[in-house]
């Protein structure tokens, strides 16, 4: 079984593992303001609907199906409060998830590729290449981790 970041390859070809955000931030020392622009992290706002009703309907339905195997009634509070449960976990959650999701995660392999070798990074491990000098196939190779990058800039 293939893993996702095995997917992910160098321009010579080699899988690679991303760097994640805050990863990237501490080992460049470059502010996430300065890494990340708008549009290269997930977007709140969808990861916001999408986790919160995930969970607000798992926990519904666990509550649901608890209650029947209990021998309870499939909804032993009123009908409002059954509803102001699940907007709660909705929104709990989901702000939650969101907020994370938005602040470290990348929104695509490609858009973390091309923010990190915008500010001449190695891709894999935030070591610093764009100063390092290009073999003749155009790539850099990175002395940390070995990763082949065409560096733009």
């Amino acid at each position: 079984m293939v893993k996702h970041w095995q997917r992910i390859k160098d321009d010579r070809g080699s899988p690679i593992k991303l760097c994640m955000i805050w990863r990237a931030t501490r080992a460049s020392g470059f502010e996430k303001a300065f890494l990340v622009q708008r549009g290269d992290t997930v977007p709140f706002w969808s990861s916001f609907f999408l986790m919160g009703s995930m969970f607000a309907v798992a926990m519904q339905t666990w509550e649901i199906v608890g209650n029947l195997v209990a021998g309870r009634s499939a909804f032993p509070l009123s009908i409002s409060w059954t509803i102001g449960i699940f907007v709660g976990q909705f929104v709990l959650f989901g702000g939650a998830m969101a907020g994370f999701m938005h602040l470290y995660m990348w929104r695509s392999d490609n858009h973390a590729r091309n923010a990190m070798l915008r500010a001449g990074l190695c891709v894999s491990c935030a070591y610093r290449i764009d100063d390092i000098e290009s073999e003749t196939d155009g790539c850099t190779i990175c002395p940390e981790c070995g990763g082949a990058w065409r560096v733009h800039g």
